[in-house]
Protein backbone atom coordinates (compact mmCIF):
# COMPACT_ATOMS: atom_id res chain seq x y z
CA UNK A 1 0.00 0.00 0.00
CA UNK A 2 1.35 3.26 -0.91
CA UNK A 3 0.34 7.05 0.07
CA UNK A 4 0.46 10.20 -1.39
CA UNK A 5 1.66 13.04 0.00
CA UNK A 6 1.89 16.62 -1.09
CA UNK A 7 4.55 19.02 0.96
CA UNK A 8 5.51 21.97 -1.78
CA UNK A 9 8.07 22.17 -3.88
CA UNK A 10 8.02 18.21 -3.45
CA UNK A 11 5.64 15.39 -3.52
CA UNK A 12 6.21 12.09 -1.66
CA UNK A 13 5.10 8.72 -1.54
CA UNK A 14 5.23 7.06 1.67
CA UNK A 15 5.51 2.98 1.58
CA UNK A 16 3.89 1.23 4.15
CA UNK A 17 6.19 -1.67 3.77
CA UNK A 18 9.32 0.29 4.53
CA UNK A 19 7.55 3.04 6.40
CA UNK A 20 9.46 5.37 4.41
CA UNK A 21 8.86 8.54 1.69
CA UNK A 22 10.35 8.95 -1.91
CA UNK A 23 10.28 11.81 -3.77
CA UNK A 24 8.05 11.21 -6.22
CA UNK A 25 7.93 15.13 -8.24
CA UNK A 26 9.62 17.99 -7.53
CA UNK A 27 8.15 21.44 -7.65
CA UNK A 28 10.71 23.91 -6.95
CA UNK A 29 12.48 26.89 -8.69
CA UNK A 30 15.43 27.42 -6.26
CA UNK A 31 18.99 27.31 -7.27
CA UNK A 32 20.72 25.55 -4.53
CA UNK A 33 18.21 22.09 -3.51
CA UNK A 34 19.34 20.10 -0.50
CA UNK A 35 17.35 17.09 -0.13
CA UNK A 36 16.22 17.30 3.13
CA UNK A 37 16.52 13.59 5.38
CA UNK A 38 13.24 13.09 6.45
CA UNK A 39 9.78 14.72 7.06
CA UNK A 40 7.83 14.53 9.67
CA UNK A 41 10.38 12.30 11.80
CA UNK A 42 10.12 9.83 8.43
CA UNK A 43 12.86 9.05 6.62
CA UNK A 44 13.18 10.05 2.99
CA UNK A 45 15.08 7.22 1.03
CA UNK A 46 14.35 6.92 -2.35
CA UNK A 47 13.98 9.23 -5.71
CA UNK A 48 11.80 7.90 -8.32
CA UNK A 49 12.50 8.34 -11.63
CA UNK A 50 11.27 11.28 -13.35
CA UNK A 51 11.24 13.13 -9.74
CA UNK A 52 13.66 16.41 -11.32
CA UNK A 53 12.54 15.93 -14.63
CA UNK A 54 13.88 18.83 -16.27
CA UNK A 55 13.76 21.24 -13.86
CA UNK A 56 16.10 24.13 -14.82
CA UNK A 57 16.54 26.44 -12.47
CA UNK A 58 19.10 23.71 -10.12
CA UNK A 59 22.10 24.73 -10.34
CA UNK A 60 23.46 23.13 -7.29
CA UNK A 61 21.93 19.81 -5.89
CA UNK A 62 22.54 17.97 -2.65
CA UNK A 63 21.37 14.22 -2.38
CA UNK A 64 20.83 13.69 1.40
CA UNK A 65 22.90 10.38 3.14
CA UNK A 66 19.10 9.14 3.66
CA UNK A 67 18.86 7.96 0.37
CA UNK A 68 19.31 4.26 -0.34
CA UNK A 69 17.93 4.05 -4.21
CA UNK A 70 17.96 6.73 -7.54
CA UNK A 71 15.85 5.41 -9.96
CA UNK A 72 17.05 5.85 -13.56
CA UNK A 73 16.27 9.21 -15.36
CA UNK A 74 15.60 10.82 -11.24
CA UNK A 75 17.26 13.77 -12.57
CA UNK A 76 16.55 13.53 -16.43
CA UNK A 77 17.19 17.23 -18.21
CA UNK A 78 18.64 18.73 -14.89
CA UNK A 79 20.87 20.89 -17.58
CA UNK A 80 21.71 23.36 -15.30
CA UNK A 81 23.25 21.72 -12.81
CA UNK A 82 26.90 22.89 -12.14
CA UNK A 83 27.47 21.20 -8.59
CA UNK A 84 26.12 17.62 -7.13
CA UNK A 85 26.34 16.03 -4.19
CA UNK A 86 25.87 11.98 -4.35
CA UNK A 87 25.98 9.10 -1.20
CA UNK A 88 26.97 7.22 -4.03
CA UNK A 89 27.41 6.33 -7.24
CA UNK A 90 24.36 5.27 -9.59
CA UNK A 91 21.10 3.69 -8.45
CA UNK A 92 22.02 2.35 -5.20
CA UNK A 93 25.49 1.30 -2.89
CA UNK A 94 24.74 -2.57 -4.13
CA UNK A 95 23.29 -2.09 -7.42
CA UNK A 96 25.18 -3.28 -11.07
CA UNK A 97 23.95 0.25 -12.21
CA UNK A 98 26.28 1.66 -10.83
CA UNK A 99 27.58 4.06 -13.40
CA UNK A 100 27.36 8.31 -13.14
CA UNK A 101 24.72 8.67 -15.98
CA UNK A 102 22.33 6.61 -14.53
CA UNK A 103 20.67 8.98 -12.31
CA UNK A 104 20.02 11.43 -15.59
CA UNK A 105 18.52 9.16 -17.45
CA UNK A 106 21.26 6.76 -19.33
CA UNK A 107 20.64 2.78 -20.50
CA UNK A 108 24.48 2.20 -19.68
CA UNK A 109 28.36 3.70 -19.01
CA UNK A 110 28.53 4.39 -23.02
CA UNK A 111 25.87 6.83 -22.69
CA UNK A 112 27.06 8.65 -19.48
CA UNK A 113 28.20 11.74 -22.21
CA UNK A 114 24.82 11.89 -23.86
CA UNK A 115 22.87 12.51 -20.59
CA UNK A 116 25.05 13.83 -17.86
CA UNK A 117 24.35 17.70 -18.14
CA UNK A 118 27.31 19.48 -19.83
CA UNK A 119 27.24 22.46 -17.42
CA UNK A 120 28.18 20.33 -14.49
CA UNK A 121 31.86 20.71 -13.15
CA UNK A 122 31.99 19.21 -9.94
CA UNK A 123 30.56 16.33 -8.66
CA UNK A 124 31.36 14.95 -4.69
CA UNK A 125 30.50 11.58 -2.91
CA UNK A 126 29.48 11.45 0.67
CA UNK A 127 31.25 9.06 3.12
CA UNK A 128 30.39 5.63 3.06
CA UNK A 129 31.09 4.38 -0.52
CA UNK A 130 33.89 2.21 -0.51
CA UNK A 131 34.73 1.44 -4.43
CA UNK A 132 34.02 3.79 -7.95
CA UNK A 133 33.53 0.61 -9.90
CA UNK A 134 34.80 0.26 -13.36
CA UNK A 135 33.56 2.63 -16.02
CA UNK A 136 31.70 4.43 -13.43
CA UNK A 137 32.59 8.12 -15.42
CA UNK A 138 33.62 7.27 -18.10
CA UNK A 139 32.90 10.01 -20.70
CA UNK A 140 32.20 12.41 -18.10
CA UNK A 141 33.71 14.78 -20.10
CA UNK A 142 32.25 18.11 -18.32
CA UNK A 143 33.66 17.57 -14.57
CA UNK A 144 36.48 19.43 -13.48
CA UNK A 145 36.61 18.28 -10.16
CA UNK A 146 35.98 15.13 -8.70
CA UNK A 147 36.01 15.26 -4.63
CA UNK A 148 36.18 11.14 -3.57
CA UNK A 149 35.23 10.16 0.03
CA UNK A 150 37.62 8.51 2.66
CA UNK A 151 36.09 5.82 2.47
CA UNK A 152 37.28 5.06 -0.91
CA UNK A 153 38.90 1.88 -1.13
CA UNK A 154 39.27 1.16 -4.69
CA UNK A 155 39.05 2.94 -8.17
CA UNK A 156 37.82 -0.13 -10.74
CA UNK A 157 39.44 0.09 -14.37
CA UNK A 158 38.73 2.55 -16.41
CA UNK A 159 36.91 3.89 -13.60
CA UNK A 160 37.56 7.97 -14.54
CA UNK A 161 38.42 7.16 -17.59
CA UNK A 162 37.91 10.10 -20.72
CA UNK A 163 36.85 12.79 -18.35
CA UNK A 164 38.56 15.01 -20.70
CA UNK A 165 37.65 18.35 -18.51
CA UNK A 166 39.22 16.74 -15.20
CA UNK A 167 41.52 19.05 -13.72
CA UNK A 168 42.28 17.56 -10.34
CA UNK A 169 42.13 14.50 -8.26
CA UNK A 170 42.87 14.09 -5.00
CA UNK A 171 42.99 10.28 -3.79
CA UNK A 172 42.37 9.45 -0.33
CA UNK A 173 44.97 7.59 1.70
CA UNK A 174 42.52 4.60 2.49
CA UNK A 175 42.64 3.85 -1.44
CA UNK A 176 44.27 0.61 -1.70
CA UNK A 177 43.67 -0.60 -5.54
CA UNK A 178 43.62 1.42 -8.82
CA UNK A 179 42.51 -0.21 -12.07
CA UNK A 180 44.49 -0.70 -15.10
CA UNK A 181 43.50 2.56 -17.27
CA UNK A 182 41.77 4.53 -14.38
CA UNK A 183 42.62 7.73 -15.57
CA UNK A 184 42.86 7.37 -18.87
CA UNK A 185 42.31 10.21 -21.47
CA UNK A 186 41.86 12.79 -19.10
CA UNK A 187 43.79 14.48 -20.83
CA UNK A 188 43.25 18.16 -19.09
CA UNK A 189 44.31 16.28 -15.74
CA UNK A 190 47.39 18.17 -14.15
CA UNK A 191 47.69 17.15 -10.39
CA UNK A 192 47.00 13.59 -8.77
CA UNK A 193 47.58 13.52 -5.31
Amino acid sequence: IQMEVNVLPYTFEIDSTTGTYAITKYYGTEEVVNIPLSYNNILITKIKQYAFDEVSTIKELHISSTINTIEQGAIFGCDNIESITIPFIGESKTSSNNFFGYIFGANDYFENASYIPLNIKQVNILEGITKIHDLAFYKCVSIQELKLPNSLVSIGNNGIRECTSLEKLIIPSSVTSIGEYAFLGCTSLKEIT
